[in-house]
This record gives C-alpha cells, structure tokens and sequence, in this order.
C-alpha cells in the first residue's frame, strides 16, 4: 500500500500540473505578462501599479483585443489611454531592442517547464537599443523632391538593397493595427500623412522601428534605404538614441528648398543637414536636377560606401520611361 502512495501522489501531481498548464495557454497568460513587461521596460511609468492596470482595464473593455488575443507589443501602441500618466520622455519611445527580439521566446507550448522558471530567474539583461544587422541609409528632402520615387529607382540596382518609404510605413502601420486606434483617429493620422503634415514624433519612431525589424531578419536584405525620414532634427535626436547607428545620410538639396515655405525647409532643414555633417555621414544631391542626373549622384555616393551591397552592372535606367533592363 506504501509503494502505491507515490505513485498516486504523482498521478495527481501530474494531472494537476497539466490542467494548471492548459489554464495558462488557453487564457494566454504567458503572452500578457510578456506584454505588460514589454510596456513597463519600455514606457517606465512613474506608477507602475497605475500603469498595470489603466492597461489591464484597457484590455477588458476591448473585445477587439481580446479577440485578436494578446501580443507582446500590446501596450506599446500610441493609441494608449493612460495619457494622464507621467512617461518620460525617454521611455515614450519604443527600443528596437524589443521589437527584435525573436517571437518564439515565449512560446511555451514545445518548452520544457524547468527551461521557462530558468528563464525568470535569471536577471533581466540590459537593454541595447542599437542592435541590427542591417545598414540604414536615409534619403530626405523637403516635400517638394520626390525621394520616395528617386529612392525606387535607386534601389533596382542595388543587390542587398531595399527601399522604405516612411510615408508607406505609417499608412500601412496604421492600417494594421486599427485596434488600437478609433476609427476617426486612424482617418485623419492618414490625412495628416498623405498631406506631408506632422504626426507625433513618437509615433514615427515607433513605426519605422516596428517595419525594420521585420526586414531584419531577411538574409536577402543587407541595407535599406529610408527614403522620408527625419523629417525634423527632433526625429533625427529619437533615432540616434533608440533607433540605431546611420551610415549615411543623403539629402536632396537646392534653391527650391530657399524659395518655398514648407513645415520641413527653411532653418529647421538647416538643421538637419547640419546635423548629419557633425556625424560626417552628410552627402547632398542637387534636387533641382533632373532625376536621372540625381540617380546618378545617388548611384555613385552608394557605390564609393563601404555598404555590403552590390552594384547590378547589368541593369539599364531608362529615365523617359523610369523602367529596368534587366539582364542585358
């Protein structure tokens, strides 16, 4: 009878355990904590325990959420309700350090029991902001260049490069995470952004981090080219100290920019270039030229950097028609 009992004792201990693991995967309360960890390590509010629950009240009342279920970034949205909270202003803006990490790290269903405690027990690592394998190149110019179109050109004949247009990046952003966001909110963030007006700087920020991680995990792209951004010396601030290293920095530039009026010319795009000179990643292109005499100058600033992509000898430009040759 004796020998029986541990046997017993374990079968119960067993079931227990299983139905105590289901419990927490089918509420998915792995991936809560995770989010409220990421929202806390990241926002740093001044009450904590507020913090928890204006974001745990936010959830409750979202049916949208709760149907889409619980993602780790999940209180990281802009479209945060704890707006009477004290964040710093450091802690507003989201590290790339979160964004990429892997998403399988908690995923707890193949995942030993004792590898998750191990996991907690150990001291949380500190954050580096500045990880990513691949090289930035921003392209910008007061709204009346067109970079978004002269980086699409550019990058067809780069091999390992690819091209972002911050503008694309915030729409398509939006679009994907409606839930976190009314309706009219999201319409008009749209119409600010296809109208070259300012939206907040955190948001920026926060899409154009949350779109590069995506693409770096693609061993196919060495180097992106973001064409659009900073639009102001404030972003540009943001993304040295969150964002992450620049190798260049490529500006259109010319007399349009002296001669007409727009919230990103005058002496704030002056500060701009100034500041990429201080870092000696500044490279100018006359904008007032015609695009295939600026794709050359791009092409060239490209070719001369020390970038791990590589010129397509076999591409033609075609400027008239703005098509590719491939393969001549």
């Amino acid at each position: 009878m004796a020998s029986e009992l541990p046997s017993h004792r374990a079968s119960l201990t067993n079931s227990s355990t299983e139905k105590a693991k289901n419990y927490i995967q089918s509420r998915e309360i792995p991936q809560l904590f995770e989010a409220l960890m990421t929202g806390l390590m990241f926002r740093q509010p001044d009450d904590h325990l507020e913090y928890i629950i204006t974001c745990l009240q936010r959830l409750k009342a979202s049916p949208a959420a709760q149907k889409n279920h619980v993602k780790w970034n999940t209180f990281l949205t802009s479209g945060d309700s704890a707006k009477n909270q004290s964040f710093s202003k450091e802690a507003r803006i989201v590290s790339a350090k979160v964004i990429n990490r892997s998403t399988n790290n908690f995923d707890i269903k193949n995942r030993d029991q004792s590898q998750i405690r191990k996991k907690y027990e150990n001291p949380l690592p500190s954050i580096k902001s500045n990880v990513r394998r691949i090289k930035l190149i921003f392209l910008i110019g007061a709204p009346e260049y067109d970079t978004k179109k002269l980086g699409h050109e550019i990058t067809a004949f780069f091999d390992g490069l690819m091209h972002l247009n911050m503008n694309d990046i915030m729409i398509d952003y939006l679009e994907k995470n409606q839930n976190s966001f009314d309706e009219q909110t999201v319409a008009n963030l749209i119409g600010q952004i296809k109208n070259n007006k300012p939206v907040s700087d955190d948001l920026v920020i926060e899409c154009l981090i949350t779109s590069l991680a995506k693409y770096d995990q693609w061993n196919s792209v060495q180097a992106c080219l973001i064409s659009g951004f900073p639009k102001n010396i404030q972003q540009a601030k943001l993304w040295d100290k969150y964002g992450g290293k620049v190798e260049l920095a490529i500006v259109l530039n010319g007399l349009k920019n002296k001669k007409e009026k727009t919230f990103n010319s005058a002496p704030n795009f002056n500060i701009l270039i100034e500041h990429f000179q201080k870092k000696s990643i500044l490279n100018q292109i006359n904008g007032d030229k015609e695009l295939n005499e600026q794709f050359q100058q791009a092409v060239s600033i490209l070719k001369s950097a020390q970038l791990p992509i590589k010129h397509l000898n076999n591409v033609v430009y075609k400027s008239s028609s703005s098509k590719y040759l491939n393969f001549v």
